[in-house]
């Protein structure tokens, strides 16, 4: 599956697309210190509005043949992470949230990405098995400045 970013909309919401078409719903919730953590399977969109994107950054990796795009929706308050092969542009996966405001840095450590939004959150996604990423919220964090 390969998307063009160039004239593509989110094909999801609140969630993982896989490149086999499946998707794992994530939902982002605050705690009573407003505190925010990501929940896997839980606030289902039962619709999904079209929201177009813009690319923030980008970054690559030679060593695990990887490029991934940072950006946002047009709603304001939606930001995605695409992943895909850097040597032939396949599409791995992409996470898209609503509620995530607009990611603006990425950056590859190891077996990590590293993506920043514009509240200066830092969001961590291991990556160890690439197809299969798993996703974190570091809380203010300035690393990626």
């Amino acid at each position: 599956m390969k998307l063009n970013f160039q004239s593509e909309t989110l094909p999801v919401i609140n969630g993982i697309l896989y490149a086999d078409g499946s998707i794992q719903h994530l939902c982002i919730s605050c705690d009573e210190k407003h505190r925010r953590h990501i929940e896997k399977n839980s606030c289902i969109e039962e619709e999904i509005e079209e929201s177009y994107i813009g690319i923030s950054a980008e970054c690559k990796s030679d060593e695990l043949d990887l490029k991934v795009s940072v950006g946002e929706g047009s709603f304001g308050g939606d930001g995605f992470i695409f992943a895909q092969t850097l040597s032939s542009d396949s599409f791995l996966w992409l996470i898209a949230f609503d509620d995530s405001n607009p990611f603006i840095t990425v950056r590859i450590a190891d077996d990590k990405i590293l993506v920043e939004n514009n509240l200066y959150e830092v969001w961590e996604i291991n990556i160890k098995e690439i197809t299969n990423p798993q996703i974190a919220i570091i809380e203010q964090s300035k690393f990626l400045r």
